[in-house]
C-alpha cells in the first residue's frame, strides 16, 4: 500500500488554487515535490499498520479539512518518535470517542489528541471562493507584468471568473512593461495602472508591476505576485479558541497529562493570538481614581468567568503552519497550562516550550532543538535536498 500513485509525471507549474492539495502532491513533477513524496512515502511505511488504511484515505482526500487532519497525526506521530518517546494509537471503541496517541518516556506517560486550525477546517466558504478568484486571476496571459491584489470586500457568493478576466485582460492590453516604472508599486492608487473592480458580491484592488527582462522568459510564473488583505476573513484568535474547544472536554479525564495538538494551516498566528485563546483576550482595565492596567477578559480555554477551566488539559503543541514542505523550516512549541490538574514533566519533552513561572506570574520560553535537526535534515529541505539522514532511517 503507498499513499502516491505510480505514475509518470511531466507538469512542472504551480497548483491551482482549487486543487486539493493531495491532488497536486500526486502529479507534480517537480523536483522538491518528488523529494516530498519519497520522505512522506518511508513515513507511511512505518507507520502503525492498524492506522494506515484509514490515515491513507483521509490523506488522499479531495477534503483540505481531512487531508491535513492526516497529516498533523503522521507528523505527530514521528515528531514524538524523533524526541524519544514510544508512541502507541490509541484503539477506537466502539461508542466511545478516543484520543490518537499514548505517548511514554521512561517512567511518564501522557495522551496526545491532534486537530486543525483553519479556516476550512470551520467551513468557511469564504476560503473557496477566494481561490476561485486567485485562479480566475492567474489564468490570464500575462508574461510581462505581476499583478498584485488587495481585498476591500469578500465574496459573498463565487465570484464572475470570466467577467474578472475579461475586464482584467482590456486594462492589460497594449502595456508595454519598458513604460512602467518600477516604482508603481509605491504609486498604487496614484498609478494608472492601478485599477479597482467592485460589484455586489466583491471589491478589490489591483495593480501591476513589470517583470525583468529574465522573468518575462520564464514560464510557469503565475501572474498573481502578492494578495495583501484589506479586511479579514476571520479573527485568528477564534480559530485557535474554536479549534481547541472541541477537543478540551471531549475524552473525558484520561487520568495523566492530556496535550492537545493544533496545526495552524495557513492561518497568519502569532504569540499574542495564542495567549488571548488560551489565557483571555487582551484588555487595558480602567479603574475609578484613573489608572489603567493590563488585564485579561475571562473568555480563555483554560481561564473563564469563574476561573481556571479545562484544568484536564495539561498543554498545547502549536504547530505553526506545518505542511509537507515546511517540516524542515517551522518549530513547534509545547505551551503548558498553569492550573492543569496533571501536570507534564518538562524534562521529558525535548522541543521548544512555553514554561508558566508561577512566582512572576509570565510564561517563559525555553528553546528546544529546531525542527531540522529534529528530523535529520537540511534546514533548507526539501529545496536543499544534502544531508537528508531522515531518508535512510525513521
Amino acid at each position: 500500500m503507498k499513499l502516491f500513485d505510480d505514475i509518470q509525471r511531466t507538469y512542472l507549474g504551480p497548483a491551482p488554487y482549487t486543487e486539493s492539495h493531495f491532488r497536486y502532491f500526486n502529479r507534480s513533477a517537480r523536483p522538491d515535490i518528488h523529494a516530498m513524496r519519497v520522505y512522506l512515502e518511508r513515513w507511511f511505511r512505518y507507520y502503525p499498520e492498524a492506522l494506515k488504511t484509514d490515515f491513507r484515505s483521509r490523506f488522499r482526500s479531495e477534503s483540505a479539512k481531512h487531508h491535513y487532519g492526516a497529516f498533523t497525526e503522521m507528523y505527530t506521530y514521528y515528531l514524538l518518535k524523533k524526541l524519544g518517546w514510544k508512541v502507541t494509537p490509541i484503539p477506537t471503541q466502539k461508542g466511545k470517542n478516543t484520543p490518537d496517541f499514548h505517548a511514554v518516556k521512561g517512567n511518564f506517560e501522557c495522551i496526545f489528541e491532534c486537530t486543525v486550525a483553519t479556516e476550512f477546517g470551520r467551513g468557511n466558504t469564504t476560503y473557496a471562493r477566494m481561490n476561485v478568484l486567485k485562479d480566475a486571476i492567474n489564468s490570464i496571459d500575462c508574461p510581462n507584468f505581476f499583478l498584485h491584489m488587495e481585498m476591500r470586500r469578500y465574496p459573498k457568493e463565487s465570484p464572475n471568473g470570466k467577467g474578472i478576466r475579461k475586464w482584467l485582460t482590456g486594462k492589460l492590453a497594449n502595456i508595454n512593461p519598458d513604460n512602467v516604472g518600477p516604482d508603481v508599486i509605491k504609486l498604487k492608487e496614484k498609478s494608472p495602472y492601478y485599477w479597482v473592480w467592485n460589484d455586489e458580491n466583491l471589491e478589490f484592488a489591483i495593480w501591476i508591476s513589470p517583470k525583468t527582462e529574465e522573468g518575462r522568459k520564464k514560464k510557469n510564473l503565475r501572474p498573481l505576485g502578492s494578495l495583501g488583505d484589506g479586511v479579514h476573513i476571520d479573527e485568528s484568535r477564534d480559530v485557535i479558541y474554536s479549534a481547541l474547544k472541541a477537543k478540551t472536554g471531549k475524552y473525558g479525564d484520561q487520568q495523566m497529562p492530556y496535550i492537545i495538538v493544533l496545526n495552524t494551516i495557513q492561518s497568519d498566528i502569532d504569540n499574542f493570538d495564542i495567549s488571548d485563546a488560551l489565557f483571555g483576550t487582551a484588555q487595558l482595565t480602567f479603574s475609578t481614581n484613573g489608572t489603567t492596567r493590563d488585564t485579561r477578559a475571562p473568555d480563555g480555554i483554560w481561564f473563564g468567568p469563574k476561573g481556571a477551566h479545562n484544568t484536564k488539559v495539561s498543554g498545547v503543541l502549536i504547530l505553526p503552519d506545518i505542511e509537507p514542505w515546511t517540516i524542515a523550516k517551522r518549530d513547534t512549541v509545547l505551551w503548558f497550562n498553569p492550573w492543569s490538574k496533571y501536570e507534564f514533566d518538562t524534562n521529558k519533552w525535548g522541543g521548544t516550550m512555553q514554561i508558566p513561572n508561577n512566582k512572576i506570574h509570565r510564561i517563559e520560553l525555553k528553546n528546544g532543538k529546531p525542527a531540522h535537526k529534529i528530523f535529520g535534515i537540511d534546514k533548507d529541505w526539501p529545496t536543499n535536498l544534502w544531508n537528508w539522514t531522515e531518508y535512510h532511517s525513521v
